[in-house]
């Protein structure tokens, strides 16, 4: 009887120590008369930073001194134009303004033209160089323009064309 009861814990053992070790819970050592359950202690892999990339630093792009701070556009790629008075009246002034971002920065020293496209007549309205802010601008009397007609104002910045418009 000692016997069965020995095999039969035996066998119990090694069954309880097989299901432990599947369940990764203890390790089995059966190297004695009996056998010992040794808990399995995991280590947990180091975690690794993962290198982020340093963003650069962009330029930033000034704001347009005065007048063109008025209407002017959020800052873009190429060339730029827009009006301070986009609904000037009659025979008041305006002015026309014209930035130039090249590779992200603005560029001074532009040579700028503008060419406004009344109903009858075309007006050349002169040249002006950008500033430090990348802006040049021509301010200019519409005179008796008509009222309601939208005259398109033709630019070039450092070589570059774009248009902006008024409508008195």
């Amino acid at each position: 009887m000692r016997f069965r009861i020995g095999f039969i814990a035996a066998f119990v053992t090694l069954l309880i120590g097989s299901a432990a070790l599947a369940s990764g819970l203890a390790a089995v050592d059966c190297s004695a008369s009996t056998c010992v359950y040794l808990p399995i202690v995991r280590s947990e892999p180091t975690p690794t930073a993962i290198p982020t990339a340093t963003p650069t630093e962009q330029p930033s792009i000034p704001t347009p001194d005065s007048p063109c701070d008025q209407n002017a556009p959020a800052p873009a790629e190429g060339a730029q134009a827009w009006m301070t008075v986009p609904s000037p009246a009659r025979f008041s002034n305006t002015t026309v303004c014209a930035r130039l971002i090249q590779n992200g920065q603005v560029v001074s020293g532009a040579p700028m033209s503008a060419v406004a496209h009344y109903k009858t007549k075309d007006t050349d309205l002169g040249g002006a160089t950008s500033g430090a802010d990348g802006v040049g601008h021509i301010t200019f009397s519409i005179g008796g323009a008509s009222a309601g007609f939208t005259v398109v104002v033709d630019v070039t910045i450092g070589g570059q064309h774009t248009s902006t418009s008024f409508t008195p």
